[in-house]
């Protein structure tokens, strides 16, 4: 049954208990399985309820933003609705940046955000805050519900609100993350020992999975002939992080078209390895033999890519464009005129690759040799660089042992475009690049853990790190397995790359070079620890992070000025081009 175990046979209990537990039940059936909970007085019967039943894994946070981030990390590897509770008043305002997050993907967290009672929310009782307007922007659904009653009509239609809101949660175009909004009784908490409490029997409720709405497959003939497309163009397939449908049909895609793929490392479509792969296209578009090469098509697969370089090579060529979007697309920073394709079938790009097919060869050629070529002359421009940024990715990017890589924003996510080669096993690769901020990486990471429940590496600067250190909390709910790769630039290394170099004094303002020990810090939170200074140190220090059980932190110690001084070298260098 989908409301729980019954509730009676002298068990006595207050209306806020037994409306958590249809709550529960609806929770289950839209496909919750993983409950992400922090503690308060108006959290508290939810939280009881939650913890106690054994259809949910439930981890117990201090911290609501670390929570939500956390969720979004499971959310991503489960591909499952993942819910976060919270009691009133500014703990909502804690999810705001992981649900910016969520939004900007479609992710499906679910937030349970428990409230006063109707009557002091109005009047400005303690603790209390707008709920729902605080999320309102970022949420597909939102539903604010009564306050509990016994009365069956009106837990018929709670259940019946809530499968309405939750369905929202659902993969789909419309889906993406809804907020339920739970006022409790009770003037202290909503395990007020004053509050009534009475012999309540829950009914049982409807046990089938919650399904999403059925939705119509577009006819692709209209747009195939609006851009005219037909066998042996010049095509790009172009896929920043997070394909908007399984990463393997776009690999199917790239390879009945034919057209060369230019996908970042978050694409899902380098390990493994998808046909035609170009993994250096960030480097390619900067050298003087491709920035003039127009292509006829470019089909763009979700969200723009990482690289600034390949944003003004998009810009630069009027090419017609197919947008493949997980949901209608209103404006294009990229493009002008994109048609868009909104969550199509494997069928649908079945279609669209035998238009296509078999594309220009030589142009491929083209793409794919230069590419080689690159990949060739790979390590003659890291020995040129010496210990720096560049090489300490390289040696991480690539380490053996872990079955997932995570990616900080800012520079670890450029340096991974860089740096993570293809592969020909299946290891995910995540980056946090919805709303492209720093918040929440960690916790993001140990959610994907919990996830995908694989020993895992995140790449992540000293600024992400310092940004996000209360998520390293013991989670003593679980036993995690994984290695923290810190590059520790000792401030923002992104802006050593995007300010300019003659004004020195905006550079120090900018860069706030900082010293932070690393080594307290770990041992404060319970991480084997170890400091590298050198490629082959750590990449030593990997391997033994690899085999060990529980978390580790591998700090890379890099020359604060490699960032500024040897980077755009080592591109020359590798581009062939001098300097």
């Amino acid at each position: 049954m989908s409301g729980g175990a019954p509730v009676g046979g002298g068990e006595r209990l207050d209306l806020n208990l037994l409306w958590c537990r249809a709550i529960a039940g609806e929770l289950h059936r839209a496909g919750v399985r993983h409950v992400l909970l922090t503690l308060g007085g108006r959290s508290a019967a939810m939280v009881l309820t939650l913890q106690q039943d054994p259809r949910f894994e439930t981890m117990t946070r201090v911290d609501e933003r670390g929570a939500a981030f956390l969720a979004l990390g499971i959310a991503r590897t489960t591909g499952r609705p993942v819910a976060v509770v919270t009691t009133s008043g500014s703990a909502v305002a804690n999810l705001l940046p992981a649900l910016a997050e969520a939004a900007a993907w479609g992710t499906p967290l679910v937030l349970v955000t428990c409230d006063r009672p109707n009557e002091e929310r109005a009047g400005g009782g303690p603790q209390s805050s707008d709920h729902l307007g605080l999320c309102a922007a970022l949420v597909a659904a939102a539903l604010d519900l009564p306050e509990p009653s016994p009365e069956p009509a009106a837990l018929a239609a709670l259940r019946l609100s809530l499968a309405d809101t939750l369905r929202f949660a659902l993969p789909g175009p419309a889906g993406g993350p809804v907020q339920i909004n739970v006022p409790q009784l009770g003037r202290v908490a909503s395990l007020d020992a004053a509050a009534t409490r009475a012999e309540l029997q829950l009914p049982p409720g409807e046990a089938s999975p919650l399904a999403a709405p059925a939705r119509q497959q577009e006819d692709l003939a209209p747009l195939i002939a609006r851009l005219a497309l037909r066998p042996g163009l010049r095509g790009l397939i172009v896929a920043g992080p997070e394909t908007p449908v399984p990463p393997a049909w776009i690999a199917e895609l790239a390879g009945a078209s034919g057209f060369p793929l230019l996908a970042d490392a978050a694409s899902g479509l380098r390990r493994p390895a998808a046909p035609n792969l170009v993994a250096l296209a960030d480097l390619l578009v900067l050298s003087p033999d491709f920035a003039g090469e127009p292509p006829d098509l470019v089909v763009q697969v979700g969200a723009a890519p990482v690289s600034h370089g390949l944003h003004a090579y998009l810009r630069r060529h009027g090419a017609r464009v197919l947008r493949i979007a997980r949901a209608p697309v209103a404006a294009d920073f990229l493009h002008a005129a994109p048609e868009i394709l909104v969550a199509p079938s494997q069928g649908q790009l079945a279609e669209l690759g035998a238009a296509l097919g078999p594309g220009d060869a030589a142009w491929r050629a083209r793409w794919l040799g230069a590419d080689a070529a690159l990949e060739a002359r790979r390590e003659a421009a890291l020995e040129a660089a010496g210990w720096g940024d560049a090489q300490a990715a390289a040696v991480a990017c690539n380490a053996p042992g872990f079955g997932l890589t995570l990616l900080a924003n800012s520079m670890a996510a450029r340096l991974g475009n860089l740096f993570c080669r293809p592969g020909e096993a299946a290891h995910p690769i995540l980056c946090n690049r919805g709303v492209n901020g720093i918040d929440g990486t960690l916790s993001t990471f140990l959610g994907a853990l919990v996830g995908a429940k694989a020993r895992g590496l995140a790449l992540i600067g000293d600024q992400a790190m310092l940004h996000d250190l209360p998520s390293l909390e013991p989670l003593a709910e679980r036993s995690l397995d994984g290695c923290i790769c810190l590059l520790n630039n000792k401030g923002p290394g992104i802006f050593d790359l995007s300010i300019w170099p003659e004004d020195a004094a905006l550079r120090r303002q900018l860069r706030r070079e900082t010293q932070i020990d690393f080594g307290p810090i770990a041992a404060g939170f319970g991480l084997a620890y170890e400091r590298v200074g050198e490629a082959a140190a750590l990449s030593a220090a990997l391997e033994r992070a690899a085999s060990r059980d529980g978390l580790s932190l591998v700090e890379a110690d890099l020359p604060e000025a490699a960032l500024f001084e040897r980077f755009g070298g080592v591109v020359r260098h590798w581009l062939g081009v001098g300097g």
